[in-house]
């Protein structure tokens, strides 16, 4: 009788547990249902003031993932690295703080070392829209490796030609050397300072307006647009059009997030990122003519690709070439392999030869 009784007590204490953990669960899966039956937030972090290409860009991609998904989409923006810089968006990608970045280059190149092709110097594009043609038309190649690494690439950022930003004019590329300048703390930024015979410096590019007024740094290797946006005219007051690297980077959310929205909304997020790429010429195109002015109105001079000396230019092409082959190469073979496969695909895709004349 009383082997009866202690196993109905424990049918029925079986069966009570057995309740509580359906519920619990039904009530879990229901609001996981109620979420995704919601807006989804779509937080996007970069280091770009609100007032440069890139920030207007990232702004026009928030508004039209909401548009185009009537509210389905709510962003919010984190311009100017309120949210850290590229190390820390890329880490916060990964962990699910945030969902969209743009700007993954330097630091992005330690996950994913191949993708360090789309920064390369001297491919002699002829147009942003050929650069990025090429670029797209390695697409699925970015993307599987990017899937390795658990992020998923949006977009391409559209940025201008790197050039020298420096204290006080210069008369020859060689006045650079010895010059202390400021770099992004990368392997590839401080190697591609040094080629310009420059000492790197590395630092986060927040850090860098007080480094030039202060003068621990000269200058720095860099594009126009993020360093008038920082206001880098103000402190620096000469810039060489070098136009060695027509400067790209990727827009990136994290393989996790994408794989997580339903077909349609991921269909949305992906043509956004690719017409971002188009907007971004044509917004790039605006801020060029208002950023040099504000450069020339500040007192800076500029010399023009055209100035530059041709024979100290050829010096610096020769220079740039047997870099990228070099710098790939230390990288290993699979890296480099990749590389190689890159540059005959350019080559057909422009029917153009890439590399130092024979």
């Amino acid at each position: 009788m009383k082997k009866k009784i202690f196993f109905t007590v424990v049918l029925i204490g079986m069966f009570l547990a057995a309740s509580f953990l359906f519920a619990s669960g039904t009530k879990k899966t229901g609001t996981k249902a109620a979420e995704k039956k919601g807006p989804i937030t779509v937080r996007i972090a970069h280091l770009f003031p609100a007032n440069t290409s890139m920030g207007e860009k990232m702004q026009w991609v928030a508004d039209q993932l909401e548009k185009r998904s009537n509210g389905r989409f709510q962003c919010k923006v984190f311009a100017g690295g309120v949210a850290g810089g590229e190390k820390e968006n890329l880490e916060d990608l990964l962990a699910g703080n945030i969902e969209l970045m743009c700007g993954a280059g330097s630091y992005f190149y330690k996950y994913v070392p191949e993708l360090n092709v789309e920064e390369l110097p001297l491919y002699f594009w002829k147009s942003q829209e050929e650069a990025n043609r090429v670029l797209r038309g390695y697409w699925p190649k970015f993307v599987k490796l990017c899937e390795a690494k658990g992020f998923y690439p949006i977009g391409l950022d559209v940025r201008e030609f790197m050039g020298i930003w420096v204290r006080h004019p210069i008369k020859s590329l060689h006045d650079l050397r010895g010059m202390k300048f400021r770099s992004i703390n990368s392997d590839y930024y401080i190697a591609i300072t040094k080629m310009y015979g420059a000492i790197p410096i590395p630092m986060p590019f927040g850090d860098a307006y007080m480094a030039f007024k202060e003068g621990v740094a000269d200058g720095a290797v860099d594009p126009i647009g993020p360093c008038v946006g920082a206001n880098w005219q103000e402190v620096l007051k000469c810039y060489v059009d070098t136009r060695l690297i027509l400067s790209r980077s990727l827009m990136l959310t994290s393989k996790k997030f994408i794989d997580s929205l339903p077909p349609d909304l991921r269909k949305i997020m992906l043509q956004v990122g690719k017409d971002a790429e188009t907007e971004g010429i044509k917004i790039l195109k605006k801020y060029d003519a208002i950023n040099r002015k504000k450069m020339l109105d500040a007192g800076m001079t500029i010399i023009g690709y055209n100035q530059i000396d041709p024979k100290e230019l050829e010096e610096l092409k020769i220079k740039g070439l047997k870099f990228r082959d070099e710098y790939m190469k230390s990288k290993g073979p699979k890296v480099y392999k990749f590389y190689k496969d890159w540059i005959k695909y350019v080559e057909k895709a422009t029917g153009r030869p890439q590399g130092l004349p024979k």
